[in-house]
């Protein structure tokens, strides 16, 4: 279920914006923020395991914030998701 699930969003996403790149932080940029400055609607800001410090600001674009669990279909990628708002 959770393969069709994955398959089906992944076709959701390509079919709304087929020009959309996926950005991979630290591989791509070192900070989540950059990955979203050079970002454009659309696009996916992919997150490797890590701890990121960071305020973020979206600057209005339509983009997916992702962990690596997204791209997971097995689940191997098993780590702590937490996200502090109101600094």
């Amino acid at each position: 279920m959770r393969t069709q699930y994955l398959l089906l969003l992944t076709w959701c996403i390509g079919y709304a914006n087929a020009n959309a790149q996926t950005i991979r932080i630290p591989a791509d940029y070192p900070t989540i923020q950059a990955g979203i400055d050079h970002a454009a609607a659309g696009d996916t800001v992919l997150v490797s395991p890590g701890v990121y410090s960071e305020n973020l600001n979206f600057n209005g674009l339509d983009i997916v914030l992702a962990s690596f669990y997204l791209t997971s279909v097995d689940g191997k990628v098993h780590t702590c998701k937490l996200i502090k708002t109101g600094y």
